[in-house]
């Protein structure tokens, strides 16, 4: 996206962005806060009646390039770390040709910052911190370093009855390797908040992951101790007491904190870099064992190794075994460690599993399974960077850290269970699970880890969200991402030499995988395919992404040539909808219609009655708050 010019005058200024504008089919009812550079409102869809907000930048900067460039790179970066505990992204635009604008999902909750206003039970904070590590690692993972992490960026929700945080506002983050095009920060020249800036950052000097860490830090010594660190009258002064000035002992504040989680936060701020925890993970290793009262682990390698896929985990490899042509310093990757393919044995082993101190968490099910690691499906509930041990039948046990958590959601593909990074295996261990692939390789000419991956996909070919291991609602730039990932693992360049079987396998998978492309990559294709598939919550994500209302009638049209008797199917339910309306009956009345609209999914004027009588099935709306400025 390239730079809009500045607004001309003054009557260009009328057609920015205000209550009562609509972007994307998105209405803007009022305006939730305002900053030095953005003003956020919050937004209804008018067909879906889905809530999101709009960031637009304000329109006396659009004269500044810098500041359009910020605006324009916090949605790309954010976009592009595509996290559950980061604020998501549904589209990036320009308003009547000049306005930059972010659409994006509401958060309704709490900052950290208000939540650190009052004493945080530890168990309930280290949540929180965890979660934010698991975000921040992410990011880091792909080159990217926030900058200007603190409370106020950090939403609390909740999400299942339990606190679920979401990372904001990557406008100063930093990429390790930038767009082609794109300008640095002029040396120098300091961003982020000093109340939680990292020294080197203050300096003006290049920053990593660790920058964040010290943030996160800060963060960690408020919560704990009731204050910051450092505070002064100025900029300056606190400055050069980050550079230059011990913190105090947080237990000087908080006699009841433990020695261990002092240790734990006082290593986050750490003057140098090198001193200080390594990694994000890291910073979540120590939380878990200082909450539990274990010895500290000791710091990791600077960057962890990125995980390719949520199963399959990289295991370090000793300084002494690197290849001596590794380049340093590639972004999302340590110094000195490979990123070794590691061949995935697919199975349905029951292992037991225990906790860390050795209580069992029950019985569970191991599917892809490789020497690096596997993914465990349970419903047990375990901490990102805890650790566990796998039983197995014959003698069995693997211990490891959990490094993925998922949450199964019901009606959607993904299983609900943990990714769990191996420790390093002892021959017997790597016996056993190459075992597990034995049979694989009978077929003469077989290719053991394309057998594992062929099996993997081919488990899962029945229908195309399913293949591509998405929800029936899953936006289009989330569909691009997956399709792009999978096209790179059935790439046929990835295996050696594979049987005539295996390669008409992989062929056919491949046929499908482009099939999947065109008919959910093109908006109009995805709306037919999802009607034919009786999928309404697939057609609203169309139309909240700006499917005109125009060509949905066409392609009902289409849909209603092969199936001519669908429209009368639906009359019955639609009678019954109006019935149940009529007797104030508002849940029966958009059951009704939701049963006519999976019999005809593409008629929008059955949508836009669905929505108003969601809207009115809602509970009455609190007052809008005064408008605060962040």
């Amino acid at each position: 996206m390239g730079l809009a010019p500045a607004p001309a005058d003054a009557t260009q200024q009328l057609d920015a962005l205000k209550v009562g504008s609509v972007v994307k089919g998105y209405k803007l009812s009022r305006l939730l806060g305002e900053g030095a550079s953005s003003e956020v409102y919050l937004c209804e869809h008018e067909v879906t009646r889905e809530v999101a907000a709009i960031k637009a930048l304000r329109p006396e900067l659009h004269a500044v390039p810098e500041m359009v460039r910020r605006f324009e790179s916090e949605a790309r970066v954010t976009a592009m770390v595509a996290h559950e505990y980061v604020v998501e992204i549904f589209d990036i635009g320009v308003h009547a040709g000049w306005q930059h604008y972010i659409l994006l999902e509401h958060l309704d909750g709490p900052t950290l910052a208000e939540l650190l206003q009052r004493p945080i039970e530890p168990a309930y904070g280290v949540r929180l911190f965890l979660q934010l590590c698991a975000a921040l690692g992410a990011a880091h993972a792909k080159g990217v370093v926030h900058r200007d992490l603190k409370p106020a960026n950090v939403f609390v929700l909740e999400h299942r009855g339990l606190p679920h945080v979401k990372v904001v506002d990557f406008g100063m983050a930093r990429r390790a390797l930038l767009d082609e095009g794109e300008s640095r920060t002029r040396m120098g020249t300091i961003v982020g908040t000093a109340l939680y800036m990292a020294p080197e950052q203050s300096a003006g000097g290049e920053v990593d992951g660790r920058a964040d860490v010290y943030a996160l830090g800060v963060m960690l010594y408020q919560m704990v101790s009731g204050r910051l660190p450092f505070e002064g009258e100025n900029v300056v002064e606190v400055m050069l007491a980050h550079a230059t000035t011990a913190p105090p002992s947080p237990r000087s504040f908080n006699p009841h904190l433990s020695e261990l989680f002092e240790q734990a936060v006082l290593r986050c701020l750490a003057k140098a870099p090198n001193d200080r925890w390594q990694t994000m993970a890291d910073v979540g290793r120590a939380l878990a064992a200082a909450l539990e009262g274990r010895a500290l682990p000791r710091p990791g390698p600077r960057v962890l190794p990125r995980i390719t896929a949520p199963f399959a985990v990289a295991a370090p490899t000793p300084a002494s075994a690197a290849p001596p042509s590794a380049p340093p310093g590639n972004p999302g990757e340590d110094s000195g460690t490979v990123i070794r393919r590691q061949p995935r044995y697919p199975t349905s082993l029951e292992v037991e599993v225990l906790a860390d101190g050795g209580q069992s968490l029950g019985r569970a099910s191991v599917t892809d399974v490789s020497l690096g690691g596997a993914f465990v499906s349970t419903s047990s509930a375990v901490a990102l960077f805890s650790r566990v041990t796998l039983k197995a039948p014959g003698g069995l046990v693997i211990t490891g850290e959990v490094v993925r958590l998922q949450q199964g959601v019901e009606g959607q593909p993904q299983a609900r269970g943990f990714g769990v990074s191996f420790d390093a295996l002892e021959a017997e261990q790597r016996q056993a699970l190459e075992a597990l692939h034995a049979p694989l390789a009978e077929s003469a000419g077989a290719d053991p880890e394309a057998e594992a991956v062929l099996q993997q996909f081919e488990s899962r070919s029945k229908g195309f969200y399913e293949l591509l291991g998405l929800p029936l609602d899953a936006p289009g730039r989330r569909i691009r991402e997956v399709c792009e990932r999978l096209n790179s693992e059935l790439s046929g360049s990835r295996f050696g030499q594979l049987a005539t079987a295996q390669q008409r396998r992989l062929d056919a998978l491949r046929l499908k995988l482009t099939e999947a492309e065109q008919a959910l990559l093109d908006p109009a294709q995805r709306a037919l395919y999802d009607a034919e598939q009786g999928n309404v919550a697939g057609v609203l994500r169309g139309i909240s992404e700006g499917l005109p209302g125009a060509r949905l009638e066409q392609l009902r049209a289409t849909f209603l040539k092969a199936r001519p008797d669908a429209e009368k199917q639906a009359q019955p339910h639609l009678a019954r909808s109006a019935q149940a309306e009529q007797a104030g009956d508002l849940s029966g009345a958009l059951r009704s219609l939701a049963q006519a609209l999976r019999c005809d999914p593409l008629t929008l004027a059955w949508h836009r009655r669905a929505a108003a009588l969601r809207a009115r099935s809602r509970p009455a709306a609190a007052p809008p708050a005064s408008p605060r400025r962040s």
